[in-house]
C-alpha cells in the first residue's frame, strides 16, 4: 500500500488519541477542585451572612436557629465512632443530630430522653437508663435539613448495676452503640 495510507492512519490514532484524553480531563475535571463547596456543621449552627453575591460554584446557606424544644418524634440521633480508640480509657463519640421537622428547635437530651446503649456480644455494657445520664450532656440546635454533629465522650466503664463510678473498664473488642429519643427512630 502507498505510504500515504499509513500516515492516514497514524493521524487517524493520534486524533482518537487526543479525542480520548479530552473526553477524560473533562468528565473526571482536569483541573484542581477546591473544598469551597463543603460545608462543615457545627455544634451551633448560626446564620451565615454574605455580603457579595456569590462567586460561579460558590453556595450561599442560611441556617436557622429556633428556641422551641425539638419534638423527640422528629430527631434522629445518629452515633459514630473513629477508629484506633484504646481500651482503659474515655471514648470519643460524635453524634449527628438532625430533624425531619420544618422548623429550626433545640435538642435538650434529657427532656427528649435520650437513649444510648452501647453493647458486646448483643450483652449491654453501658445503658444510659441505668446510669439515668445523657451521652449528649448540652443542648444541641438542630436545623431543618441539616445534620449538626456533636462530640461527646463516654468513659469507657460499663455501666453495671447501679452505674457506679468504680466501674471497671470494658476490655478491647468489638461493641455497637445504638441511640434514639424516646419516640424516635432508633
Amino acid at each position: 500500500m502507498p505510504p500515504e495510507i499509513y500516515w492516514r492512519r497514524r493521524l487517524l490514532v493520534l486524533a482518537v488519541a487526543i479525542a480520548l484524553l479530552w473526553v477524560v480531563l473533562q468528565a473526571f475535571g482536569g483541573e484542581e477542585k477546591s473544598d469551597k463547596n463543603v460545608v462543615e456543621p457545627t455544634t451551633t449552627p448560626a446564620p451565615v451572612e454574605t455580603t457579595a453575591a456569590p462567586a460561579k460554584g460558590e453556595l450561599s446557606v442560611n441556617l436557622t436557629s429556633g428556641t422551641a424544644a425539638c419534638d423527640p418524634e422528629q430527631v434522629r440521633v445518629s452515633p459514630a465512632v473513629r477508629s484506633g480508640q484504646y481500651a482503659g480509657s474515655a471514648v470519643t463519640v460524635a453524634m449527628t443530630v438532625s430533624t425531619t421537622g420544618k422548623e429550626a428547635c433545640v435538642l435538650s437530651a434529657k427532656a427528649a430522653d435520650l437513649l444510648v446503649v452501647i453493647s458486646a456480644n448483643k450483652k449491654p455494657v453501658w445503658d444510659s437508663s441505668v446510669c439515668k445520664t445523657a451521652l449528649l450532656d448540652k443542648p444541641v440546635s438542630v436545623s431543618p435539613r441539616w445534620a449538626t454533629v456533636v462530640q461527646t465522650t463516654w468513659s469507657g466503664r460499663g455501666s453495671g448495676p447501679n452505674c457506679s463510678p468504680k466501674e471497671g473498664f470494658t476490655s478491647p473488642g468489638a461493641y455497637v452503640i445504638k441511640s434514639a429519643t424516646l419516640g424516635g427512630e432508633p
